[in-house]
């Protein structure tokens, strides 16, 4: 599974930073009341995300806003295991990163999702062939 997993950062890092903002600008705005995929509901709702209060949904859509607009693409953050206010307070915290850092921590972020999902993937069908 390391193997599989880092063949797949090794696509996304040998790609062209163009390649790399189009990866980057198609995951969905965290506590977005949108369509996603299944796999994002499940994590987002993990975090409370679905379940947030006006109030949070507000402060949220505000940080992933302002965040967008400085730098190009959304908020990125494996939501595994934190809830809606270390969530919040990431977003907080990570707004006034440079481009650069926030650019490189996004793409790690990804790689720590595609990570979960893998394993999740891995867990699912090796219990199926039992």
């Amino acid at each position: 599974m390391n193997q599989l997993h880092q063949q797949m950062k090794n696509v996304v890092e040998s790609a062209d930073t163009e390649r790399k903002l189009i990866l980057l600008r198609n995951h969905p705005d965290l506590g977005a009341r949108i369509a996603m995929s299944d796999h994002s509901v499940q994590e987002q709702a993990g975090a409370g995300l679905q379940a947030l209060s006006e109030v949070q949904h507000s402060v949220l859509s505000e940080l992933n806003q302002k965040y967008t607009q400085t730098f190009e693409f959304p908020f990125i953050i494996a939501v595994k295991g934190k809830s809606a206010d270390e969530i919040i307070a990431a977003i907080k915290n990570r707004v006034h990163n440079s481009y650069e850092t926030e650019f490189e921590t996004a793409l790690r972020e990804v790689y720590l999702i595609s990570w979960y999902r893998l394993e999740a993937w891995m867990l699912e069908h090796m219990e199926e062939e039992r």
